[in-house]
């Protein structure tokens, strides 16, 4: 007889497969950056909160808060080697209410302000000489 080992098996994951769970996880994080959550991707692929913020922690050695601000600061980057959005625009976009915290966030990430990596993508420098596009990020 099986039956406790029956009771004892999980319900199968809805995404079909770890591939396919760490497809959508890639998925949300590139595209829904902004507005994804962890109840919400757990519930997605098939996982508790808890189970995902583990898989999260393996797979990527990150926390769900700290892979989605690395997403959202991935993006910034597109937009400011793009140069067609203003800093503090990238910062709304990507899901910051104020330029500021997204200026000190990125400078403690990447070691340089948002308007040095912006003038470095572009290969060019400032045309009127300006450190940065964040001014609180200069006394950092």
């Amino acid at each position: 007889m099986h039956s406790g080992f029956a009771a004892a098996r999980r319900e199968p994951q809805r995404t079909g497969g770890e591939g396919e769970r760490f497809l959508h996880i890639e998925e949300a994080f590139l595209y829904r950056y902004r507005t994804v959550t962890l109840s919400a991707l757990a519930d997605e692929t098939g996982l508790s909160p808890r189970q995902l913020q583990r898989v999260l922690r393996e797979r990527y050695g990150m926390t769900f808060s700290q892979k989605k601000t690395d997403a959202r600061m991935r993006a910034a980057n597109v937009m400011l080697a793009a140069g067609k959005l203003s800093v503090a625009r990238i910062a709304e976009e990507v899901g910051y209410s104020c330029p500021e915290h997204f200026c000190a966030e990125y400078k403690k990430r990447f070691g340089m302000t948002a308007g040095a990596y912006r003038r470095a993508a572009r290969g060019a420098a400032h045309p009127d000489g300006a450190q940065s596009a964040c001014p609180s990020a200069r006394t950092f």
